[in-house]
């Protein structure tokens, strides 16, 4: 499977007091992410919620921190999908400063339908992930 990379710049908004990321931004970075490869699919969450009745849930989460990012600091998010069912998505996700590796998670989202029950995943959009 490809690598999608987004890069993503830190803001004041993004750091505490110190100047460093606050941890739960990460996730926020990686969010953005997965977000940007769906677009790059030509899928957005606002097209599958309008068009298919589907939105993602994320089921579990593992988040790694390894190093600190600062403000200013160019970020490059790495993501990959590692497998998929018929209803989840599950992606490893990895921040990067240069070659230094900030935080890492794995994480499983679950595609639901307006019930917030588990649907399909739409074939054409587990196409272009997996060909991606």
């Amino acid at each position: 499977m490809r690598i999608f990379t987004h890069t993503i710049r830190v803001y004041i908004e993004d750091t505490d007091a110190a100047g460093i990321v606050y941890h739960p931004n990460h996730l926020k970075f990686f969010e953005r992410s997965r977000t940007e490869m769906l677009r790059e699919c030509e899928f957005t969450k606002t097209t599958l919620d309008n068009d298919y009745d589907l939105r993602f849930i994320i089921k579990d989460i593992s988040t790694n921190y390894k190093a600190p990012a600062f403000m200013d600091d160019l970020l490059e998010i790495k993501t990959t999908l590692e497998g998929h069912t018929p209803t989840r998505l599950l992606f490893a996700q990895e921040i990067y400063r240069s070659q230094t590796l900030i935080a890492s998670a794995k994480m499983t989202i679950v595609c639901v339908n307006n019930a917030y029950r588990p649907a399909p995943l739409p074939a054409l959009l587990l196409e272009k992930l997996t060909t991606f």
